[in-house]
């Protein structure tokens, strides 16, 4: 793999290759990865004769399995220089074309914000939400995903207290955070209050399933009713 990104692109951060960069070092192959960099402004604004330069520095990896002096900038633009004027523009809006020195540059983005991870989650870790109420004393509840000693199944076993004794309520993991709510992931079974307005649901999520929900964020919610329509969320949290 071979990247190729303007220092200065406001569309696409340029930080963004270093968050490549880490994770694939942290996976192990750090060594299939170069990346090159061209010190002008604006989104992908490569003359044809960097990009093709750039071209030419992949298909010799792929031919001779070695990088070779893709990281030195001179060699680099001089290569794109030999192939004339008429390569070595750009277009920075439609209809317009300039001049354009070669300009690959050594450089190293900032790190990126965000963390990333190639790591896979661990299935096997516990995990909890607190289900907080959404409106003042609101039903409140707690839950936690069990290890099973079954190969393959996770237990999930959620509480709640303060329902309407013998309501039933939907309970549904989603993709997002109580914030920034995405679509379900999974239905679980229905929260349905004993006399005393507290319900207790147990249930087994497979390999796969449990998978999805915790390789990103995700929650779990409780809604007003437990067939459709479902009505307001009474109570949510994220897992964690």
């Amino acid at each position: 793999m071979l990247t190729l990104h303007t220092t200065n692109d406001g569309l696409v951060p340029v930080q963004n290759e270093q968050a490549y960069q880490s994770v694939t070092v942290a996976a192990g192959s750090g060594q299939l990865l170069r990346q090159m960099y061209v010190q002008r402004a604006g989104h992908c604004t490569f003359s044809p004769a960097e990009v093709l330069t750039a071209l030419s520095a992949l298909e010799r990896r792929v031919t001779t399995g070695q990088w070779g002096d893709t990281g030195n900038v001179v060699a680099l633009n001089t290569q794109a220089a030999a192939l004339g004027p008429a390569y070595n523009v750009i277009s920075p809006s439609a209809g317009t074309v300039i001049p354009a020195a070669p300009a690959f540059a050594a450089y190293q983005p900032s790190a990126f914000l965000r963390p990333y991870t190639t790591l896979p989650p661990n299935l096997d870790d516990s995990y909890v939400t607190s289900l907080d109420p959404k409106s003042a004393n609101g039903p409140s509840g707690a839950g936690v995903i069990v290890v099973s000693a079954t190969a393959g199944a996770y237990r999930v076993r959620v509480t709640m207290s303060g329902l309407k004794p013998g309501s039933s309520h939907a309970l549904r993991f989603h993709r997002g955070t109580c914030v920034l709510p995405g679509p379900v992931l999974l239905p679980m079974p229905n929260l349905v209050a004993d006399a005393s307005g507290t319900a207790t649901i147990t249930a087994w999520v497979g390999n796969r399933d449990w998978a999805a929900i915790v390789s990103e964020a995700a929650y779990l919610d409780v809604n007003e009713r437990g067939s459709a329509p479902f009505g307001p969320v009474i109570a949510c949290g994220n897992v964690n």
